[in-house]
């Protein structure tokens, strides 16, 4: 594998939160025009929850050098995901607690960016 197809691929995790941060603000941004400032809120906190999740697993899971067992790597994702999952729960936790009146906008904005995933099978590297 080239050098440049490895970097790459790297910077495939990183450009995955970057457009999950982009259609966060794109939703935001929706209902801010058509609905006003709380439920932009929301959906700014429910494209945050996938935001900031997927951005500590890319942090954590792409973390090892190049030297790291299979063993090392499997643990470090696992590790991640559970701690992601964490995260997501008391995000949603106080989404819940602080956007109850708009809590279905919020999970539009944390589907919106979620669905990014479908597209980024698509990416080339």
């Amino acid at each position: 594998m080239s050098a440049a197809k490895n970097t790459a691929r790297h910077q495939l995790p990183m450009r995955l939160v970057r457009t999950q941060a982009l259609v966060a603000i794109v939703v935001s941004c929706l209902w801010l025009i058509f609905a006003g400032a709380e439920p932009a809120l929301a959906a700014a906190f429910g494209g945050l929850i996938s935001v900031v999740t997927n951005l500590y697993f890319a942090i954590r899971s792409f973390s090892l050098g190049p030297g790291a067992t299979p063993q090392q790597r499997m643990q470090a994702l696992a590790r991640a995901e559970v701690i992601k999952l964490l995260l997501a729960a008391i995000m949603f936790a106080l989404a819940a607690k602080y956007f109850s009146e708009h809590f279905v906008v919020l999970l539009s904005a944390w589907f919106a960016t979620t669905a990014v995933y479908a597209f980024a099978l698509r990416w080339r590297y």
